[in-house]
């Protein structure tokens, strides 16, 4: 816990805690029965609007995920089998596939980084992204 209190102290010394939401009101400090000392200092920094840096990180990736599939759906629906439509379709694979190698290499460190398995996230599976974008269209 003392490197909780070194954090906390710290983050007041920069002036974090001003003007919080809910500022001068009583902390629920009811504990959890199933869970210890660092589950209720998680809740506080939770209850006060901040997160955990792996916490963040792991939002990100998962807004990164979204955002590929999608671009991929959307490059999906545009492929109506002219010429043109298969090169713009093509260059979308390509793209696709380059931005999921380094995704994926996100996801490798972040897991890394991670404290527990349970956040731990699964590396992006190109091929079956595309064959779903596919059969969605």
């Amino acid at each position: 816990m003392k490197f909780i209190d070194e954090l906390l102290q710290a983050a007041e010394s920069r002036g974090e805690f001003r003007n919080l939401p809910g500022q001068g009101q009583p902390l629920n400090l009811e504990p959890n029965p199933y869970g210890g000392d660092t589950q209720m200092a998680y809740k506080i920094v939770k209850d006060s609007g901040y997160s955990l840096a792996f916490i963040e990180e792991r939002r990100k990736l998962v807004e990164r995920i979204d955002t590929l599939r999608e671009q991929l759906r959307k490059a999906a629906e545009r492929n109506d089998g002219s010429i043109g439509r298969q090169l713009t379709w093509q260059m979308s694979l390509d793209s696709f596939h380059a931005q999921v190698d380094k995704l994926n290499r996100a996801i490798q460190l972040y897991n890394l980084k991670s404290p527990r398995v349970q956040f731990h996230l699964l590396q992006v599976d190109a091929a079956r992204e595309i064959a779903a974008a596919v059969a969605s269209k």
